[in-house]
């Protein structure tokens, strides 16, 4: 079993707020399945306030589960819920995931299919919304001759969402991308 613990203050000196996070995750595998759990806390507060104005409780469970050749599986369920103090608001979102890839040409050509569903509710009915996303990616790395020189990946990826309506979309996620990154040196 492996535990992570993490504690984070971060201040926005332009707002004049701080945020305060701490977490609990632990990990666990068994052969080459894995699996962790965990909770993040998140609170945020106004320079002078004692009270905060908001908080966030995020619980998640991750798994992955290596299928047959070369093909992995990772599903992930979050729940989350985000409460406005100051306006007694409350949001909760339920979104699961199936994450997968697999690798056409070893060390070289990954492909991945990620669908992502997502439910939100909130005491405020305009923030309600269901929504459904895929994204897909073709990831090639050229691997060079010198073991101390990096590899380079190019990538193509695309990504649609629907939603119910236009309060839940991300339309600055949608569409197709290529790039390309350079990876950590070789061993």
């Amino acid at each position: 079993m492996q535990r992570e613990q993490h504690t984070r203050l971060q201040w926005d000196a332009a707002a004049d707020r701080h945020t305060e996070t701490a977490g609990l995750t632990a990990g666990f595998d068994r052969g080459r399945w894995q699996w962790a759990i965990g909770h993040i806390q998140t609170m945020s507060f106004n320079h002078g306030q004692p009270a905060p104005f908001g908080g966030n409780h995020l619980m998640h469970l991750d798994l992955s589960l290596p299928a047959v050749h070369g093909l992995k599986l990772n599903p992930e369920l979050k729940w989350n819920v985000f409460k406005e103090y100051q306006d007694d608001t409350e949001t909760s979102t339920l979104s699961a995931a199936l994450k997968s890839s697999t690798t056409l040409i070893p060390k070289s050509l990954e492909a991945k299919l990620d669908l992502n569903a997502k439910q939100r509710h909130s005491d405020d009915q305009a923030r309600d919304c269901r929504s459904i996303g895929v994204d897909s990616s073709l990831d090639w790395t050229v691997r060079p001759q010198q073991a101390k020189r990096e590899a380079v990946t190019v990538f193509v990826s695309s990504r649609y969402d629907y939603a119910e309506h236009a309060a839940c979309s991300d339309p600055g996620k949608a569409g197709v991308r290529g790039l390309c990154r350079a990876q950590d040196r070789l061993a």
